[in-house]
């Protein structure tokens, strides 16, 4: 699992606000490669989500947090 953290609750990215009735949030984490800042907006935070970040073409792996959906 990818460490990662609220940047924006709601996200500021309208199409996804709209794609998803304001669930979605931007979230700040490191790639687990280089270490580098990278962001993105996490559609549905009370599920988790893998993808392969174009960093450094690694596996980044997000889940929710204990308690989250009630932030």
């Amino acid at each position: 699992m990818t460490e990662w953290k609220v940047l924006h609750k709601p996200s500021r990215n309208m199409e996804a606000i709209i794609l998803t009735k304001w669930q979605a949030i931007d979230i700040t984490y490191q790639c687990p490669n280089c270490g580098a800042d990278r962001a993105t907006t996490w559609l549905f935070p009370d599920e988790g989500v893998e993808y392969v970040d174009e960093c450094c073409n690694r596996l980044v792996m997000f889940e929710p947090k204990e308690g989250d959906e009630e932030e």
